[in-house]
């Protein structure tokens, strides 16, 4: 996912260390509430992640406050949601 000198790791690390620090803001959910919550923090690392090794790998084609504009945009209000912009 990172490139030929990326860590293929990097994402489950730090998954491994945020982890514990997000799910202490959820103390009072059921085992299963917090097995979703997990799947919901894989859902959007890989998402974030995958797309800025995208970025690097276009040589950051788009200028560095526009791409952390578009990931803040994404995640706060959906992908479908962003997506309808461009309809046309």
């Amino acid at each position: 996912m990172l490139g030929e000198n990326g860590d293929p790791h990097f994402r489950q690390k730090v998954l491994t260390k945020l982890t514990p620090t997000v799910l202490s803001l959820y103390k009072k959910l059921t085992p299963v509430e917090l097995l979703e919550v997990s799947y919901l923090m894989e859902y959007q690392s890989a998402a974030i992640l995958s797309t800025i090794a995208k970025w690097y790998a276009h040589d950051k084609d788009l200028p560095m406050e526009q791409f952390l504009e578009l990931l803040l945009a994404v995640t706060t209000n959906g992908v479908q949601s962003e997506l309808s912009k461009y309809r046309r």
